[in-house]
């Protein structure tokens, strides 16, 4: 019987292109899947070749190629024995976590045909069950011949039931890939079990291969097509490999933080080629292959070798700063360079955003700098997580408090009024800073349910006692951007403060001045529902940073709270007194009410009054009390 080959050529320079575009960029992921898909790949061009030589000499049989022809069998059956089982661990590996894990209990009896047939085979030239070569350098098939197509149709069905079970890990996607690839194996097994002479076992993994490449082993689709380095996605899976396996990593990040500058001073088309240049000198600075654009400015090292580590924030140090020579600039161009030292402790979750919180620790100025993830860091960074962590169940359980903290009319002799101000506890780390847990609420989308939580609290504490209405003439509460920009937040507030039976006059929001100089025109809309109600506007942290006096003085605040950082030295130096008198006089003109921030002292007070303050809010009355002692001060004040 001749053999047609002409599936097995085509199958050989098909997975001949295909193993030319993995190898190319096949340090892409390093993970399970990548290397089970190499084996595979591996396994199949020497089943192909195998198949290919055995045929040409099964065709021309002679009498001296016989033992040279059971060797290639030989080779060539056990190639076939482990392809399919390869590719149920490649669907174990899809379907998450380590193999070595899943390999346990019953699935290590899957692997039970693959070990008997390889008993087989190896023993075939005693017993011959298999296949045989006569002294003629003819083949003979053997009685059990046909379990080699058994064990195949075997694991075909072993791996249609895991994907049937893991279906929720795998998603529609993954499971219906994996039932396409089982399709042309098993149709070309069978196919070739009743059509002997044409041989497409071989063509069937080669379109397999394909199918896995163009899905899941795409090495093209991992890498960043400006810089040419590896993406976001590919990190990650790298990462999470590594820690699964607890190999110790180590991670050198740039943060390029002036490309935006750029952008304006050269334009984006010759800021990109600057990119390109700098991400091509990074690459040259290690020898590792693992090299990301985590973000449009940041490039990620991933390392294995903590001596190279070092080496390479050295380089990377001294690399930044220096001038960087471009088409005719000498680009002095500072980053932040972080390290991370045995990132694989922090897991492949928290590492990324162990990278953002260490950018964000380093200083903006016109140097680069170096900061590393030591043990001190590592600690604060673990804090905000468990801070994070905690967050959700205060939400759920509703465990935020709030405090109050009165505000002093010199004028009148009495506490005027009042700002409510959010308080958590937890109870291993104790009081939580709120600039810490707002920030984290705000970064995660829960400051706005957060805020609806507290204010409900705050309407509860007025109803239930009426006569704080008789001795305050407002309770102050703040806006955060994302609440005061949300859509219809505004109108949960006033829909809240109506399902208790209050005014709305009682009450008024505070917004900083970087909302109202930032977002005018979102700020503008939300302030019309105010005003419309009758809810009275303050600005909040005035002089804590760059006001537009031009827009802030077309919003209607009634009240104007001048920031604590705007007392230091108003005692000490003239110019820093004068400063804050001129500016109260201006905003008294305007006919703002003046609130001071942050007096602790009795000559401030005495400085404040004789410059027109009339609104003390600091230590120096009272601190922010909890709702039982702030309304006893209040009472006993009144």
């Amino acid at each position: 019987m001749r053999y047609n080959m002409d599936f097995l050529v085509a199958a050989l320079i098909f997975l001949i292109v295909l193993w030319h575009h993995f190898m190319k960029q096949r340090q892409y992921a390093g993970n399970k899947t990548e290397k089970t898909f190499q084996i595979f790949m591996m396994l199949g061009i020497g089943d192909i070749l195998l198949d290919m030589v055995s045929t040409v000499v099964i065709d021309n049989s002679r009498p001296e190629f016989a033992r040279m022809l059971y060797v290639i069998l030989l080779l060539f059956y056990l190639c076939q024995l482990l392809i399919p089982p390869v590719l149920y661990l490649y669907t174990l590996a899809l379907a998450g976590g380590a193999v070595e894990e899943k390999l346990s209990g019953i699935r290590c009896l899957l692997l039970l045909p693959t070990v008997v047939l390889t008993v087989l085979v190896m023993g075939n030239f005693q017993t011959g069950l298999l296949f045989s070569v006569t002294a003629n350098g003819a083949y003979i098939r053997g009685p059990l011949y046909l379990m080699m197509y058994m064990q195949a149709v075997w694991y075909g069905l072993v791996i249609g039931g895991e994907s049937i079970r893991n279906y929720q890990k795998l998603g529609k996607r993954k499971f219906g890939i994996i039932w396409e690839i089982l399709f042309i194996m098993v149709s070309c097994v069978l196919l070739q079990g009743v059509y002997q002479e044409v041989l497409l076992t071989g063509f069937a993994i080669a379109l397999c291969l394909m199918v896995l490449l163009l899905a899941f082993q795409n090495p093209y689709v991992y890498t960043d097509n400006l810089t040419g380095l590896l993406d976001m996605q590919c990190f990650q899976e790298w990462a999470e490999e590594q820690c699964r396996r607890k190999r110790d990593i180590h991670v050198a990040v740039v943060d390029l933080r002036q490309l935006k500058q750029l952008n304006t001073i050269y334009g984006v088309p010759w800021t990109d080629r600057f990119l390109k240049k700098i991400a091509g000198q990074i690459r040259e600075f290690t020898e590792s292959p693992y090299v990301y654009r985590i973000s449009g400015k940041r490039i990620l090292i991933g390392m294995y070798s903590f001596e190279e580590y070092e080496a390479v924030l050295q380089k990377l140090l001294q690399y930044f700063s220096h001038p960087i020579a471009m088409e005719g600039e000498e680009i002095l161009f500072s980053a932040a360079i972080c390290g991370i030292p045995y990132g694989n402790q922090l897991g492949s979750e928290n590492l990324l955003n162990y990278v953002g919180y260490l950018t964000a620790l380093v200083p903006r100025t016109q140097e680069t700098l170096l900061v590393r993830g030591d043990e001190y860091v590592k600690h604060g960074f673990l804090r905000q997580k468990t801070i994070e962590a905690y967050l959700y169940r205060a939400i759920e359980e509703d465990l935020f408090e709030v405090y109050y903290q009165p505000v002093y009319s010199i004028r009148e002799k009495r506490f005027v009024t009042a700002e409510a101000l959010s308080r958590l506890h937890h109870p291993g780390l104790g009081p939580i800073s709120p600039e810490i847990f707002i920030r984290i609420a705000e970064q995660n989308g829960q400051i706005n349910e957060i805020g609806l939580q507290q204010f409900r609290k705050v309407c509860r504490m007025v109803q239930k006692c009426p006569e704080i209405m008789q001795q305050l003439k407002n309770i102050k509460y703040n806006l955060s951007p994302a609440q005061l920009l949300k859509k219809g937040y505004v109108g949960r507030l006033l829909e809240i403060i109506r399902e208790h039976g209050l005014e709305p006059s009682f009450f008024q929001f505070e917004i900083t001045e970087t909302v109202a100089t930032e977002y005018k025109e979102e700020v503008y809309e939300a302030v019309e529902v105010f005003v419309k109600d009758g809810i009275g506007l303050c600005m909040d942290d005035f002089g804590s940073g760059y006001a537009n006096l031009n827009a802030v003085l077309k919003l209607p605040f009634q009240c104007i709270k001048m920031d604590r950082s705007m007392l230091n030295g108003i005692r000490q130096h003239k110019v820093a007194g004068e400063f804050y008198r001129n500016i109260v006089t201006i905003l008294r003109q305007q006919g703002y009410a003046i609130v001071a921030e942050g007096v602790e002292e009795q000559e401030e007070v005495e400085l404040l009054e004789a410059w027109g303050v009339d609104m003390i809010q600091g230590y120096y009355f009272s601190r922010p009390l909890p709702v039982e002692e702030f309304l006893k001060k209040i009472r006993e004040a009144g």
